[in-house]
């Protein structure tokens, strides 16, 4: 143990390494241009994949997706972290933040992952926020209270984007995954910034019908965290994962929500807070076809953004106009577009053939992050005591050191490092067990199933 964890010390020290940064509107690594050829697994347990003592068991399942991820040639995953904000940050009975998380491992944990993908040569783009399912009455007091925002902000954000911003593996920060979802649509202002009459019929607005968020509220939110990203991480990556291209252009009859100038305003005045690249999801319309506007009818320069823009979620058949993985793919690097990132590893495994079409691109293969020679700690058995718990509810209850665990869940409670079993089949203590936390358990496919339903009958709504 004590010599893992001098290795997650010392790795992200690497001197002179070549890093991702923004050259005009494309990306470059090490000087030379760069695609971002890669993939979402977003979650393995919604929200409760970092933090909170989190099983080694977990580690390793996450592992295995980033290994698959770089066996096609990808060298992207997209990972959303707080999400609804069910198991981090911890929030207080007012709704005000006060700590990472109930074990104070979520740095750790998250630098322990970066360090894994450095080894595979992917980079980690950590979404915070899911904007499009959000239920959570104290996340949503982030939008509506500046001091709850700024205790989030002081007492997670910047001491963890301080703590990550030299892994070679961390790409950049999302602050939140389709913000529009949540946002107030149709809605009148003085204040172009603000006014969201473009945004009506559309269906934004799905997450909430009843008490949607006011687009100010919204830019604030965000601008406020890319600010304080770039103050303690200067040159850190900061991008919003847009729901359509409506929100992100304005050319083509639409309007661009989150230029400078609006989440500055937004930000009271900050000149830190800004986007430094764009991210647009696309996915086909009831109707089987992409939207006219969509990035995959237009060529990435039409969008007149001044900075990389990236499809950042799409699937390939029936949600992709009856595309192949390797035909979006393809798609997306033959029309300037700086990345690819398919929904979901999870779910769709053709997306791994996808990627494999660019893997020899020199745009794509340049990515080789520096790393430290980590031991596998992941290549042996996880068999529990009794079949009345697993491995992973032993660990989360801190049972792995117990007298009935000896040589048992070697992956999730040992490192691969087990001693002879205590008594073989022994049944678990009734004091192992403990409530499991609440969790959102759908399967990724599901959610987005959910997503454009809700989608769909706030389009409706909007339209009578």
């Amino acid at each position: 143990m004590l010599r893992a964890t001098t290795l997650l010390l010392s790795v992200g020290a690497t001197a002179g390494a070549a890093k991702l940064t923004v050259d005009g509107t494309g990306f470059s690594f090490g000087g030379s241009p760069a695609f971002l050829n890669g993939v979402n697994q977003a979650w393995l347990n919604y929200g409760d994949d970092f933090g909170g003592n989190q099983s080694h068991g977990t580690y390793c399942a996450l592992k295995e997706v980033l290994q698959n991820t770089s066996r096609a040639g990808g060298h992207v995953m997209r990972f959303w972290l707080h999400v609804e904000g069910d198991h981090t940050p911890v929030f207080n009975s007012t709704g005000f933040v006060t700590a990472t998380d109930v074990a104070g491992s979520l740095i750790s944990d998250m630098r322990r992952y970066l360090q894994a993908a450095a080894e595979l040569d992917v980079l980690v783009f950590f979404c915070l926020w899911n904007g499009a399912v959000l239920r959570n009455e104290n996340t949503k007091g982030l939008f509506a209270s500046a001091p709850k925002l700024q205790s989030y902000i002081e007492t997670v954000l910047k001491p963890m984007a301080a703590a990550l911003k030299d892994e070679p593996a961390l790409g950049g920060w999302e602050i939140i995954n389709e913000p529009e979802g949540s946002v107030a649509a149709g809605v009148a202002d003085a204040d172009k910034c603000y006014d969201t009459m473009a945004l009506k019929g559309t269906g934004a607005g799905w997450a909430q019908p009843t008490a949607p968020i006011p687009m100010q509220q919204v830019l604030t939110f965000v601008g406020e965290q890319a600010a304080a990203i770039h103050e303690v991480a200067p040159g850190a990556l900061v991008t919003v994962g847009s729901w359509s291209e409506y929100p992100i252009s304005d050319r083509l009859g639409l309007h661009n929500y989150y230029t400078s100038a609006c989440l500055q305003k937004a930000a009271a005045g900050k000149a830190s807070a800004f986007l430094d690249f764009a991210q647009v999801h696309s996915y086909a319309t009831d109707n089987g076809h992409f939207n006219p506007t969509s990035p995959f009818e237009r060529n990435a320069s039409e969008f007149g953004l001044m900075k990389p823009l990236l499809i950042g979620e799409f699937e390939p058949g029936k949600g992709g106009a009856g595309e192949t993985a390797e035909q979006l793919y393809g798609w997306a690097h033959a029309h300037s577009y700086t990345g690819a990132w398919g929904w979901t590893a999870e779910d769709e495994p053709t997306l791994f053939d996808g990627m494999a079409t660019l893997r020899s691109s020199p745009d794509v293969s340049l990515i080789r992050l520096p790393h430290a020679g980590l031991p596998d700690t992941c290549d042996c058995s996880d068999v529990p005591p009794s079949s009345d718990y697993t491995c992973q509810q032993q660990s989360s209850w801190g049972k792995c050191n117990e007298d009935f665990m000896k040589g048992y869940c070697c992956r999730s409670c040992h490192e691969c490092t087990c001693g002879k079993p205590s008594r073989l089949g022994a049944a678990a203590p009734a004091s192992a067990a403990r409530p499991a936390a609440w969790r959102a358990d759908w399967s990724h496919k599901t959610y987005r199933e959910t997503v454009a339903a809700a989608r769909a009958e706030a389009k409706r709504l909007q339209s009578l």
